[in-house]
């Protein structure tokens, strides 16, 4: 092999290697303070971009059908819970009340409708307050709570 053939095959060897490291997936994620207080409102904002480079999609521009994502809170009394959402700019606002001292878990779960190069994609986020007292996290994630009974893939 030449060496002008060498050269090329590790120019393209190199900038396979350092493309591929360099593709961001978008993904789904909340923003939400980590403690509360019982009987005080709890904002909770949700957006879907590229959360390294704080690139945020607009709402209304979400891949596939995300916007219809479902947020469930799961409470201290193992209640689970599904909050109401609405558009916010670059990205969609719920609230909740805690009630009592204890952990409460956020949680999101979407299967895109839509098929991106070959994969279904499904999104998933979480989050944790804590109010009052509580020291010690769920010992088994409630994220398992909201999966479906069925697949459809």
């Amino acid at each position: 092999m030449s060496i002008m053939l060498r050269k090329m095959f590790l120019t393209l060897m190199m900038l396979g290697v350092f493309g591929i490291t360099s593709v961001f997936a978008h993904a789904i994620w909340m923003e939400t303070a980590a403690t509360g207080q019982k009987g005080v409102s709890q904002d909770v904002r949700i957006f879907f971009g590229e959360f390294a480079t704080e690139d945020i999609s607009p709402a209304d521009k979400w891949f596939s059908d995300l916007n219809q994502f479902k947020l469930f809170l799961h409470t201290p009394d193992n209640k689970q819970i599904e909050l109401k959402t609405t558009v916010d700019g670059t990205g969609y606002k719920a609230d909740f009340t805690p009630e009592l001292d204890g952990v409460y878990q956020l949680v999101i779960r979407k299967i895109a409708k839509e098929v991106s190069y070959g994969y279904l994609l499904d999104y998933t986020s979480t989050a944790v307050v804590r109010v009052g007292a509580a020291n010690n996290l769920p010992t088994s994630p409630a994220v398992l709570a909201v999966h479906p009974k069925a697949s459809t893939y």
